[in-house]
């Protein structure tokens, strides 16, 4: 509900290239409205690895792959990339100031941390 109250009264306003998912992915968030308004590149879910809830659910991200079957040829929207932090680790996003490139970086993706190279077992 909360997220069609702002498409209802800011749907102009918000467009973002980053949405962090509603409710780490519950099913009733990250709805198609918001969705069409805020148009993001990347999508973030927050979420633990194997927790009890499901998140994100199973409907969350069909509706996505939905979203991007049918939107990913559209001049005025794009596909969504979807990164999960159960997956991928805690997740760095920059933005280079004179491209707007958006340049992600996750835990799992970065060469192990410096103070696991000298571990003796």
């Amino acid at each position: 509900e909360a997220e069609l109250q702002l498409v209802k009264y800011y749907r102009h306003k918000l467009k973002a290239d980053v949405l962090i998912a509603g409710h780490h992915g519950a099913a009733k968030a990250t709805t198609y409205a918001l969705l069409k308004h805020v148009n993001p590149e990347l999508i973030v879910f927050s979420t633990g690895y194997l927790n009890s809830f499901g998140h994100p659910s199973d409907i969350v991200l069909s509706r996505l792959a939905v979203w991007n079957q049918r939107y990913s040829h559209n001049a005025h929207t794009r596909p969504v990339r979807i990164l999960n932090t159960a997956d991928v680790g805690a997740i760095r996003i920059q933005v280079d100031s004179r491209s707007a490139e958006i340049m992600v970086n996750t835990a799992r993706g970065q060469k192990t941390a410096f103070w696991y190279d000298h571990v003796r077992l």
